[in-house]
């Protein structure tokens, strides 16, 4: 398995790594400057490591000692801190024909690793003086009693209806300024993309030994990205006999050390740019009756980020949504993908004895003929046998699932007379 780099400016691509064994299987992410990419490689032990690729030297650097399998690396906001999940427990799944791994459940704990020498730990002790005073008066406040919490709200109901009137003010003040104002703007614009293009810091030496493993109970978590500077969004499956009935969404904050559940059902999550919303989707639910065509039609909600999801709230509505397509066509660009496909990764350079461009143009007429899906995935199933190679097959796919509409049977009782069958009695009401 290579992984490439595209540089599109420069239209330049290269191979960065190449992995030890072509399982496909592998993770990566930008660093909020685009200058380092951490990805997963598979070395030979059939663990993934971290590495860190530095697109300024063109060089990767490996991070894991790999005695252990890693996953879904990610860069925090902020650029000081690379997250990752890693397993120590791996082992005995490394091969799926092995039987013997269905009895284990994979787990893995949450890594936060400070890419430069000088930075503080994320789990560095906080002293009382080094919060900020919002952190402060937000500790005092759960301390004090119900009835001090109360008192609390009502003053901060007068305070709200204080900074109504303010507002309304700042309005009129704003008129009167606006062109003061767009010149301080221009100048917050500039500071804001300094910001933003701030280079990451990465010491290589002795880098992992800055890792250290986040408050977090080990999970089978199959997905993990960064929000907003310090924000985790994790996916635990709970064990692989429950992955179909969707995964738990999970956000940690790394100031306070907490985490929330923020949704249960969910078959993926993506953020947006500014870790404000994301796009949820929900697992499919077991289907009721026949199946259309196209399958249990998908949940899309998009939702704060911040917040549990609330019962239909952010619901897409897809009902309306059409694709024109021309089955046909894509069917024939499948058919010769697949013998693409076959001359550049089949294992066998001679493909058993196959003549690979004579047997794309013996079996291409039968394209006239498909009708459906299942003709087109028979025809893969005969020409693909040539191979005479095991799970080298063809399924899958939209298959039409026709709705049955169950009615009344025709019967009948017959007899013989002069030598010849007769109905008796027709039985045309009754139903099954």
């Amino acid at each position: 398995m290579e992984i490439w780099l595209l540089d599109t400016v420069t239209r330049k691509a290269g191979v960065i790594d190449k992995g030890v064994v072509d399982d496909g299987d592998y993770d990566a992410a930008w660093s909020p400057d685009s200058k380092w990419l951490a990805y997963t490689q598979t070395i030979a032990n059939r663990f993934h490591a971290l590495y860190l690729y530095s697109v300024a030297s063109g060089k990767s650097t490996r991070v894991t000692d790999g005695m252990s399998d890693v996953r879904s690396p990610a860069f925090d906001r902020g650029g000081k801190y690379l997250y990752f999940t890693e397993s120590t427990n791996y082992g005995t799944t490394t091969s799926g024909l092995d039987m013997t791994s269905d009895a284990f459940d994979v787990t893995r704990s949450v890594y936060a690793l400070a890419l430069a020498a000088d930075a503080a730990s994320p789990l560095a002790p906080q002293n009382e003086d080094e919060k900020m005073p919002a952190a402060r008066e937000k500790d005092a406040k759960e301390k004090k009693e119900p009835e001090d919490q109360d008192a609390d709200k009502d003053r901060d109901k007068d305070a709200d209806k204080d900074r109504d009137k303010d507002k309304e003010k700042d309005k009129s003040d704003a008129a009167k300024n606006d062109g003061a104002r767009k010149t301080d703007d221009g100048k917050h614009e500039k500071a804001d993309k300094s910001e933003k293009t701030k280079p990451v810091k990465v010491d290589l030496a002795r880098l992992e030994d800055r890792a250290v493993a986040l408050p977090l109970p080990p999970a089978d978590y199959t997905d993990l990205a960064a929000g907003k500077e310090g924000i985790l969004y994790l996916l635990d499956s709970g064990n692989r006999f429950q992955a179909d009935r969707g995964e738990t969404l999970t956000r940690f904050e790394l100031k306070t050390k907490k985490s929330r559940k923020l949704a249960e059902h969910v078959s993926g999550f993506d953020l947006s740019f500014d870790g404000e919303k994301m796009l949820i989707e929900m697992g499919h639910e077991e289907p009721q009756g026949a199946v259309p065509a196209t399958g249990p039609a998908p949940t899309f909600l998009i939702v704060p980020s911040d917040a549990p999801v609330k019962p239909e709230e952010g619901k897409l509505d897809l009902s309306k949504m059409q694709v024109r397509v021309d089955p046909g066509s894509e069917w024939r660009q499948m058919f010769h993908e697949i013998w693409q496909i076959e001359r550049s990764f089949f294992y066998d350079p001679h493909y058993h004895g196959v003549d690979t461009a004579a047997e794309e143009k013996k079996y291409a007429p039968y394209l006239d003929e498909v009708g459906s899906r299942s003709d087109l995935n028979y025809l893969f199933q005969e020409m693909l046998g040539d191979f005479s190679i095991g799970h080298l097959r063809g399924n899958g796919g939209t298959i039409p699932h026709p709705n049955q509409v169950r009615g009344g049977l025709l019967g009948a009782d017959y007899q013989i007379t002069g030598g010849r069958y007769q109905i008796g009695r027709a039985s045309c009401r009754e139903r099954v």
